[in-house]
């Protein structure tokens, strides 16, 4: 792979891009408790929100400045 290979997946792939936003600590602590600390290979989406609540109200309560927004729905093509 070259640099402009290596560009071009960074533009292209979702999860590459997902790893470089702001909230990708977020999204990897909430991915580790639902899937590591749990030793689960699969988890309800309700788990997953309780997981997504519980760590954002341990960052509120920390003094973190955490995303307010909620995510966009991707509609199917």
């Amino acid at each position: 792979m070259n640099y402009v290979e290596l560009k071009l997946q960074f533009a292209d792939s979702a999860s590459l891009r997902l790893l470089r936003a702001d909230n990708a600590p977020l999204l990897l602590a909430v991915l580790f408790a639902a899937f590591k600390h749990e030793h689960s290979s699969a988890v309800p989406e309700s788990r997953l929100r309780a997981i997504l609540e519980a760590e954002l109200e341990e960052l509120r309560d920390a003094g973190e400045t955490v995303a307010t927004t909620k995510p966009t729905e991707q509609k199917a093509e």
